[in-house]
């Protein structure tokens, strides 16, 4: 592998850089992060609150520019209700958070029902033009909501 191509901002790359800033914000809040060792369970961080309590996240982000077609679009493979599971998707270039609940995504969420994407669930969160969908409004969260939200 070339160095230049390992980073240059692919995927992978970009998934783990965005993990450490949600993390690094939770931090900043006063949350302990944990990082499982391996990435089956769809858990990017599992995070201690003061009260003692534990809390999955899978943290979703996207580094779209604004007036590129779906850059608001968030998917997820294989959803499922599970006890304080939470969805953090990032956009990047307007620097917003949103926050999901399991069970609140599952609501929003639209569903491929056949074919190869068959279980496969997206949110559209920003329009092209990279403004919030205004549905969505009362998902968004600023780093200072951790507190109240994860106690």
């Amino acid at each position: 592998m070339v160095l230049e191509e390992f980073f240059d901002g692919r995927s992978a790359q970009y998934a783990k850089r965005i993990e450490y800033l949600m993390e690094s914000r939770l931090m900043s809040q006063g949350f302990k992060c944990f990082e499982p060792c391996v990435d089956d369970d769809g858990t990017d961080c599992v995070i201690k609150s003061p009260s003692g309590q534990f809390f999955e996240i899978q943290i979703k982000a996207r580094k779209g520019e604004v007036g590129k077609k779906g850059i608001g679009r968030f998917e997820v493979k294989n959803p499922e209700i599970r006890p304080n599971y939470y969805y953090l998707f990032y956009a990047e270039i307007p620097d917003i958070m949103w926050l999901f609940s399991a069970q609140q995504y599952l609501e929003a969420c639209s569903r491929h029902k056949s074919g190869k994407h068959m279980n496969k669930t997206w949110i559209v969160l920003l329009n092209d033009s990279g403004s919030p969908v205004a549905k969505y409004n009362d998902f968004k969260v600023q780093r200072e909501d951790f507190k109240e939200i994860f106690k």
